[in-house]
């Protein structure tokens, strides 16, 4: 590699408390057929062996690997995946970006493919991921190119920043930049952005990412699921005013109204409901409940009856 050009590829990891696993992620990468990216972990904080295990893990980079396409840089305490995200994002020089978890990996050719797929002026390159949970693995991901925000589910799928490339100069001007605190939907937060700009997008067959599914653990405390349903809501609110600013609210009112209904569900999940809590959040949701096409019918006709409670 030419250590003076900027990379075609940014891969940011964002890693926290990931020293079991990061090794595995770096490796998957230098293992790819495509090798014109540089690599960025940012170690948010961690207390445990990340930082040392990554560095462990460049070491056996291929001999014609450039050091400086191999960065560990980070914050001295814990400020979040958000955060994260935007510090590597703002260290990055590659004409295009991706994230990689630090838990997860890239399979086989995954860049060739999604590097070759951008060759026609792709600004946004979805691939499939492979789902692997324990001994299961399964293909999943978006298929249709052409398909607009209002068409979009909101899942991994449509709105991870991982198993796609996405142009950098999409990214980098302020009103682009991760809603500061808020690292639950931090991924969409900055993903529906992009897609709400309608760039040229392809999506391919090929699975471009392994998504692993930790083991189930307990169930989430009750301040979790606070903090859940906070950072949801405030993803929402905070893109609700993007959408405005920008003039888009019209034109993406479908997928907002959506979104408004995935932010609050929680409110009526858990043994502790609150329909209170339901109805004064995003109040305009309420009577429009049965319009969400991307809700299944019975969840629409369960919360039309919270509504009219």
């Amino acid at each position: 590699m030419c250590s003076d050009a900027a990379p075609k590829i940014s891969i940011i990891i964002p890693a926290y408390n990931a020293a079991p696993t990061i090794g595995r992620a770096i490796r998957s990468v230098l293992s790819q057929s495509f090798t014109d990216y540089e690599i960025i972990v940012v170690n948010d904080g961690s207390a445990d062996e990340t930082a040392s295990q990554a560095l462990q893990a460049f070491r056996h980079a291929p001999a014609t690997t450039d050091g400086r396409r191999l960065r560990l840089t980070g914050h001295d305490s814990n400020s979040g995946s958000a955060a994260a995200w935007q510090t590597g994002l703002d260290a990055a020089r590659g004409e295009y970006v991706t994230k990689l978890d630090a838990d997860d990996t890239l399979p086989p050719d995954a860049l060739r493919r999604l590097v070759e797929a951008a060759a026609g002026g792709a600004e946004v390159v979805r691939g499939q991921f492979n789902r692997i949970e324990g001994s299961r693995r399964r293909k999943a991901g978006p298929r249709a190119t052409n398909v607009t925000l209002n068409d979009s589910p909101i899942t991994v799928d449509y709105f991870s920043l991982w198993g796609k490339l996405i142009k950098r100069s999409l990214l980098t001007t302020a009103d682009m930049r991760a809603f500061p605190g808020l690292d639950r939907w931090e991924d969409l937060g900055v993903v529906a952005r992009v897609m709400a700009l309608e760039p040229r997008t392809v999506t391919i067959a090929e699975a471009t990412y392994d998504y692993r599914i930790a083991p189930k653990g307990s169930s989430l405390s009750t301040s979790s699921k606070i903090r859940l349903l906070n950072d949801h809501i405030g993803v929402a609110r905070h893109l609700d005013r993007w959408m405005a600013g920008k003039g888009l609210s019209e034109k993406h009112a479908e997928f907002m109204l959506h979104l408004k209904f995935a932010a609050k569900v929680k409110f009526m999940r858990g043994k502790k409901k609150d329909p209170s809590g339901w109805k004064a959040t995003f109040p305009e949701v309420n009577s429009k409940v049965m319009t969400l096409r991307h809700v299944p019918l019975i969840y629409r006709l369960l919360f039309s009856a919270v509504s009219l409670m």
